[in-house]
């Protein structure tokens, strides 16, 4: 898997919309970014939809697929049944330097949400490399959405059903 590029000057602190934004910050969305591509590439591969969900979905839409200032991490959003899909194949396919931590993988490891996150042991200077120079932990909020049908009930005045 290549490495994904950021210009430099996505690295250089700024203001925007009055909100100090530093270097480190955005070192962590490029790390973010790294790990979302790893979920993309076995998400394509094996056909597996998933969409930007939360803070995600709003900067990428309102501040024009640009980071809200103010957002530390990304969030993604899988149907249920995608999820479990999903969950089988990472388990075997995401690199080394990644977990999953998901009540389905390790009851151990849970979280109230499931998550795919850069390891903070895993420091060398190839994976600082490829997660932005990043050295701390990231992780990618996956939601999970199970759809229930409602089935209407005809309602019978005067009858019993």
């Amino acid at each position: 898997m290549s490495t994904m590029h950021l210009e430099k000057e996505f690295f250089y602190d700024e203001v925007r919309d009055g909100f100090y934004i530093p270097g480190i910050m955005k070192r962590a969305w490029g790390a973010e970014l790294a790990v979302l591509k790893e979920i993309d590439t076995i998400c394509k591969k094996h056909r597996i939809p998933y969409f930007l969900s939360s803070g995600t979905l709003l900067g990428a839409v309102r501040e024009g697929g640009q980071f809200i200032p103010w957002d530390d991490d990304l969030d993604i959003l899988m149907f249920r049944e995608d999820y479990l899909q999903f969950l089988h194949f990472a388990k075997e396919e995401l690199p080394e330097e990644l977990y999953i931590r998901a009540i389905e993988v390790d009851v151990g490891e849970t979280s109230f949400v499931p998550k795919v996150g850069l390891k903070e042991e895993l420091c060398s200077l190839s994976t600082l490399e490829k997660y932005c120079s990043f050295p701390y932990k990231v992780e990618i909020d996956i939601f999970y959405w199970t759809s229930f049908r409602i089935r209407k009930r005809k309602r019978r005045i005067g009858k019993k059903c």
